[in-house]
Formats: structure tokens, sequence, C-alpha cells
């Protein structure tokens, strides 16, 4: 308790009172005496707040000058002197926002600051204060929460496409979200992984980023008024790659593993991404709060297969937006049982036919001038020589498009399964089921996959042209074939 001294507004004595007190009643004269504003400064009193405010305006300290504040204002409740000068080292004179722009990213704003800050306004306001002082303090406090409100919403809506405000994908109760994505029947592109490493990596950066503005602020604040929403407790991306030879590497060192990955991606067998999210989250005083929280991806690469286990945090929702871009990415992939695989047949014969006719009508127009049975046999109708033209080109290109599709197919067709016997002969068909239960991953022996289907889509495009005019000219030399016997006789 401290003491000082008034005197009775009645007979002028001096009384010694209670510095909490707005009023006494004089022990001698008995008269009630209400207390002026400045009635219960003292000397000591006006002398320390005197420092604190050097503290600030000569040595930028706010630090101390905090603490000196904090103090007065558990000494001296009802000054309003102590509130202000806390509402000073809190923003630094307002100079610190009650945001965090932690651009090109969502802007965070700072709950706990704005909290301790409105503390300090709100009991400033319950102290009796001169005007206009008082009202001048209203204005330059309402007009620095509104400007801080307008620019967060403004950095918000800036932002909102590079860097959405996540939105949940967690349906659940529980504090965490577990699950698997399976790739089946997809093709997944060596850069389709990239572009999900990448991802992890810009995602990773964005908190340490974070994390480093937020570690810049509390500089300022002690211990129990530090606040986080990401304080970083080695976060880090992890890369353990299996290759053919039975040797494998484990690195963190993002520039490493791109290296490995672009020089001997056609020796990787398997591929696990680690995505490790460790970090606190702390809250100020007057409720210190600091709680841990791990959130982990891990990509799961081989040749046939693909999937990504997720563990989130329901809540503290910082994955959602990457979860959903995994999603996205792995359901857009092309599907592995495409045209190509289904028309296999089609393409064989096309192909066969295209490349086949051209040998095999130069074959049967050397035969018809060389040979008198084969020029009747072609010249009595117009079928027989286009049919047996066919029948060649099927046997000549046949054997020619095998060496060139069997080769290209060799790696992207399904396996065979027993079906049954039929004329003497064990049959065999595609196994479809087991084909469109895997993926196919452009890593190891499936990295020419996509170029080979390319070439395959290539190839039967160039011979369904080829097939076209080939028949044109095989029907002109039929009919020439048919004439020209019919000249001769």
């Amino acid at each position: 308790m401290q003491l000082i001294s008034v005197q009775c507004s009645h007979c002028g004595a001096p009384v010694q009172i209670d510095s909490y007190n707005k009023s006494f009643i004089c022990n001698i004269c008995g008269g009630s005496t209400i207390i002026e504003q400045n009635n219960y400064n003292n000397s000591y009193h006006d002398e320390n707040i005197q420092k604190a405010e050097l503290l600030i305006n000569n040595q930028n300290n706010y630090k101390e000058a905090k603490n000196k504040f904090e103090y007065m204002t558990t000494s001296y409740p009802d000054d309003p002197r102590p509130w202000q000068g806390l509402m000073r080292c809190y923003t630094k004179d307002l100079s610190i926002k009650l945001y965090l722009d932690v651009s090109p990213y969502q802007p965070i704003w700072l709950s706990g600051l704005e909290s301790r800050f409105m503390d300090a306004y709100n009991n400033y306001l319950k102290v009796e204060t001169k005007e206009p002082e008082r009202s001048r303090a209203i204005q330059v406090v309402n007009e620095y929460i509104e400007n801080n409100k307008r620019e967060f919403e403004e950095l918000q809506n800036k932002y909102k496409e590079t860097d959405p405000i996540p939105t949940s994908s967690i349906n659940s109760s529980e504090p965490n979200f577990t699950e698997t994505i399976k790739a089946e029947n997809k093709i997944i592109n060596s850069d389709d992984i990239l572009n999900i490493i990448k991802k992890m990596d810009d995602s990773i950066k964005k908190y340490k980023f974070i994390y480093q503005k937020e570690e810049e602020l509390n500089k300022s604040f002690d211990f129990n008024e530090k606040e986080y929403t990401f304080k970083d407790s080695d976060s880090k991306l992890k890369f353990d790659i299996d290759f053919h030879d039975n040797t494998s590497i484990t690195t963190d060192n993002l520039d490493e593993f791109y290296y490995v990955y672009e020089n001997r991606l056609g020796e990787i067998k398997s591929l696990t991404v680690s995505y490790l999210l460790h970090y606190y989250i702390e809250k100020p005083k007057p409720n210190k709060v600091s709680e841990y929280i791990s959130q982990n991806i891990y990509l799961y690469i081989k040749e046939d297969k693909l999937s990504v286990d997720v563990k989130m945090d329901s809540k503290d929702d910082k994955l959602s937006v990457l979860y959903n871009d995994f999603k996205q990415i792995i359901l857009s992939a092309p599907t592995k049982y495409d045209s190509v695989i289904k028309n296999r047949t089609g393409i064989s014969l096309v192909c066969g036919l295209a490349i086949g006719l051209i040998p095999s009508m130069l074959i049967t127009l050397i035969l018809y001038f060389m040979t008198e049975p084969v020029k009747i046999l072609f010249g009595q109708s117009l079928v027989v020589y286009p049919l047996l033209n066919i029948v060649g080109a099927l046997v000549i290109g046949e054997t020619i498009s095998f060496l060139i599709l069997d080769r290209l197919y060799s790696n992207i067709k399904p396996s065979q399964k027993y079906a049954g016997y039929k004329d003497g002969q064990s049959v065999h068909v595609d196994d479809v089921e087991e084909y469109v239960n895997k993926s196919e991953v452009l890593i190891g022996k499936n990295v020419n996959n996509m170029k080979d289907r390319e070439s395959i889509k290539s190839l039967y495009s160039k011979c369904k042209k080829l097939l076209l005019i080939n028949l044109a000219i095989l029907a002109i030399l039929s009919i020439i074939v048919v004439v020209l016997y019919n000249m001769a006789e």
C-alpha cells in the first residue's frame, strides 16, 4: 500500500490516505472530500512515468519501458498515463501493424497483439481523463484500428488467388485426420512428381518465411507475450531413393535430389518423399499457450504405383490447399487403359495394311505382267486383284508393323492371363482387371513409356492417312488391270 498526502477541502488539514482511495473523511473536521484526478499522483510516481517515457523518446527502448508501465498499472490503475504508455510500447507508437504482412502469402492477423493493445485501451477509457486529451486519444486509436483492418482486408483480397485461405476438406471431429490417395489406372508423368514436390517445397518455404517474420516481430516482446502462428521445429522435405542396382540415397537437400532425379531417372526403382511440418503455435498471456503440432505427407512412388498418405491436424488446418492440389494432380492424370491399349488390335491391323499394301501391289503388278495365268486370274474379275493384294498386305505389313509395334507396346501393354482351352490350344487374353488396378509411373523402366504411346499414336495417325491413299491406288489399279486384260482379249 502506498500513502499519499492530500488536504481536506473543508478545513485544509493534511491527511495521509491510500493512493487507491477516491474520497476520504477528514479526521479533524469530519468533512468528506472527493479527490481530484491529479491528487493521487506523487513525485515518486511522476518520476517513474518520466523515466519510462524517456526510455521511449530517447532510447527507443520499448521493452524496458513496457515493463515499467505494467508495474505502474498495478500500483496506480486509475492513472491514464501508464495505460497510454502500454499502448505506445505494444505498437511502438502505433508503428507496428495489428497484422503481419507476409507477402506474397495471406496476411496474418495478430490476435494476441490486438488483445493486449485493446486491453490497455479499454482500461484507459475506464479512467477519468481530461478533455480534449481523451477525445484526441479515442480518435487516434480508432483511426489506427480501422486503418489496420482495411489494410489487412486489402492484402487478403490481393493474394487470395495466389495463396488462397485454406478451405478445409476435413469432416472429422477427431483432432488428427489421415487419408491415403491411391493412383489407379493413371499415367503419372515425371513432371507431375516434380510438380507435387515443388508444391511441398513451396509450402515449407512459406511457413518458414512466416516464422522468420514472426520471429522478427517477437524480438520486442517478453517470452510470455510472444505470439506465433508457426514456430518452426525442423520442418523439412526428406527423400529416400532406391535404384535398380540395389543402391540407395537418403537426403534432405532439395538441390541434391533434383540432380539425382534429372540424371538418374531411368535407374530409380522407388522413391519416398516425406513432407514433415513440425511446429509450435504460441498464444501470449494472460493464458500463455504453447502447442506442438506435427503434420506429415508421405509420397510413395514405384514404377507401377503412387500413393499419398496424409496426416493433418483439424485444429490447425495448414495443409488443406496442398492436400487438394495433390488430389487434383493425381486425379487429372491421363488414363492408363486408354485408346492406345484398348484398340491395340485395330491399330496393328491398320498399320499392317498401310505398310504392306505398297509392296504387295508392286509384287502383284510384276506377277501380272510376267505370268500369263496370273494375268488371266486378275483380269477376269474386279474382286480377285484387290483381295489378293489385301491378303498380301496383311502378310507383309503385319510382319513389319509387328516388329515396330511390339517394341513400342512391350512395356505398356497388359500382361496375359489364361482364358481356357479352345481348338486344341490354350487361350490367353489381356488381364485388364490387374492392369487398371495399377498405375504407370514414368520412372525406371517406364521412363520412356509416354514417348512410346505418342509414337504409337503418331504412327497410327500416319498409317490411317496412308491406308486411304493406298486403297484409292488399289481401286484404280484393279480397274486398270481388268481394262488392260479386256483390251488384250
